[in-house]
């Protein structure tokens, strides 16, 4: 029988300072291992809801606390990471996986500045693009917003999170003043009305099916085209006011 040993128990003995603290990450095991680890499973009608969400925050504040205990100061690194253990669930590859990816990044900012190594780019159920094609699935799109919009100034927005509702807030990523805000809507089946205090640029991310393998930004698929040209991720101009947000998507407003 193989001994498994607690993160103090690997840690204890360490003679020279670590740099990094790092730990391999996901949100349960796939279909395809289920029956070895059912407990460890979620299945896919749960995989937009707050609990699922919930895992990847959680599991990263357990570390932080580690973290501060053997690397204080360290930078904290989920050195692998996709939505589930075993290759990946089959509906990693659509956008009900984007919910789970764009909340990962949001919370696991607000725990630490360090960074999200995700396996893999393009083998299994969850890489971001296609095996053998090389198309790129929903999450690629999603992960390809979240960088060129989010800077690296993080700010608390706890007090506007409730049930079905994620919020997160970063300076902007080209450097102007002013901030960017991701709103996570995973209800599947209620709008939510915010309200902008300016006009802003909006980026609205949905697909026309929570399975579906191509997503939509302001309600225009996204696709490469020619000579493997990405599309321009284009924003709308949001006026200021009241803005209702429809079910299962998520938004970037950049003000």
């Amino acid at each position: 029988m193989t001994k498994t040993c607690t993160t103090e128990e690997l840690l204890a003995g360490t003679q020279i300072p670590l740099d990094v603290f790092s730990y391999h990450y996901y949100n349960g095991v796939s279909e395809r291992i289920a029956g070895v680890l059912p407990a460890a499973h979620w299945p896919s009608h749960l995989a937009h809801s707050d609990p699922y969400l919930a895992v990847a925050p959680d599991c990263a504040r357990a570390h932080a606390a580690l973290r501060d205990r053997f690397v204080p100061g360290g930078q904290m690194w989920v050195t692998e990471s996709g939505d589930a253990g075993g290759g990946g669930d089959t509906w990693a590859s659509t956008y009900l996986d984007v919910l789970r990816t764009l909340n990962e990044l949001g919370s696991y900012a607000t725990i630490t500045d360090g960074v999200i190594f995700h396996n893999t780019l393009a083998s299994s159920d969850y890489g971001f693009l296609e095996h053998g094609t090389f198309l790129p699935r929903p999450n690629y799109f999603a992960a390809l917003l979240w960088n060129r919009l989010m800077g690296s100034a993080v700010y608390d927005c706890r007090e506007l999170n409730r049930e079905n509702v994620h919020v997160y807030c970063h300076s902007r990523k080209d450097g102007a003043c002013g901030v960017v805000y991701l709103i996570i809507n995973n209800s599947l089946t209620d709008a939510i009305s915010v309200t902008i205090p300016q006009k802003a640029l909006r980026y609205t991310l949905h697909a026309q099916t929570m399975r579906s393998s191509a997503m939509l930004l302001n309600g225009k698929e996204l696709t490469i085209s020619g000579n493997c040209g990405l599309p321009e991720l284009v924003p709308e101009l949001q006026p200021q006011g009241t803005v209702s947000l429809a079910p299962s998507s998520c938004t970037f407003f950049s003000l």
